[in-house]
C-alpha cells in the first residue's frame, strides 16, 4: 500500500478489537492467508492488528507491549476495511483482570471510555472491556468476527473481496490459538461475577454477550 497526498499512508485493513481479544491470532491469521498484517505494528504492507488503534487519535502502545506503533498518529492512515474481533467477553475480563498490569493499559483507555470504578478493579475492567467494544462498534465496521469463528469467516470474507481463491481453508496452515497467551487463566463465570461486581456494571457485560451471541456461563469453571 502506498501513501496518498498530505502522506497519509494506505492500508486495506485494521483489525480493531478490546485488548486479549485475539488481534495477536487475526495477525497470524492474515499471515496464513499470505496477507502482511501484523500484530502492534505499522510496518506490514495490507494492514495492522491492534486494540490502539480504535480511538481516531495519536497511537500509544504501553511500553510493555514494545514501541512499534509508538508516537504514530491514527490520523496518518486510511484503513479501507475495519475489521471488529470479538472473544467470549467472559474469557477477555477474566485474562485482563489476571494477566495485565493495570498501569499498561488503563492510562490510555481512560481516555476513551468511562471507567468510574476504583484502577484496576474487576468491574472496572468489565467497564473497560464494554466500552472499548462499543468504541469499535461506531467505527463502522465492515465485519464483525468471534476470534473462534475467525478461520472460516476470514475465508469467506478474503474471498469476497476477491483476496483469498476460495471460501474455505484448504491449504490453509492455521496458527496456533496460543499466539499470544499469557499463561493459565481461570475464567470467572457470571456466577462469581454476580458476587464481585455491582448488577448495574455486570448487566452491561451480560448485554453485550447477548449482542454477539455468546452464552451466559453461570456455574462457576475448574
Amino acid at each position: 500500500m502506498g501513501r496518498e497526498n498530505g502522506g497519509i499512508r494506505s492500508k486495506q485493513f485494521a483489525v480493531l478489537g478490546c485488548l486479549r481479544s485475539g488481534t495477536g491470532y487475526m495477525g497470524a491469521l492474515f499471515q496464513a492467508f499470505g496477507l502482511d498484517v501484523r500484530h502492534e505494528s505499522v510496518k506490514g504492507k495490507v494492514g495492522a492488528c491492534s486494540w490502539s488503534l480504535v480511538p481516531n487519535t495519536r497511537i500509544v502502545i504501553p511500553k510493555a507491549q514494545g514501541d512499534r506503533i509508538r508516537n504514530f498518529h491514527r490520523k496518518m492512515f486510511k484503513f479501507k476495511y475495519l475489521v471488529h474481533v470479538i472473544r467470549d467477553p467472559l474469557k477477555v475480563v477474566s485474562s485482563i483482570h489476571q494477566k495485565l498490569d493495570v498501569e499498561d493499559w488503563w492510562p490510555f483507555a481512560a481516555e476513551y471510555v468511562s471507567l468510574w470504578s476504583e484502577k484496576g478493579s474487576l468491574a472496572g475492567v468489565v467497564q473497560f472491556v464494554v466500552g472499548w467494544n462499543k468504541l469499535t462498534k461506531a467505527m463502522g465496521p465492515d465485519i464483525v468476527v468471534k476470534v473462534e469463528e475467525a478461520p472460516k469467516r476470514m475465508a469467506e470474507f478474503l474471498c469476497s473481496l476477491g483476496l483469498w481463491g476460495q471460501r474455505g481453508l484448504k491449504g490453509v496452515n492455521l496458527p496456533s490459538t496460543n499466539v499470544n497467551t499469557k499463561g493459565p487463566v481461570h475464567y470467572y463465570s457470571v456466577k462469581e461475577l454476580r458476587k464481585l461486581v455491582e448488577p448495574a456494571t455486570l448487566n452491561l457485560l451480560i448485554e453485550m454477550m447477548d449482542e454477539y451471541g455468546y452464552a451466559l456461563v453461570e456455574e462457576e469453571k475448574p
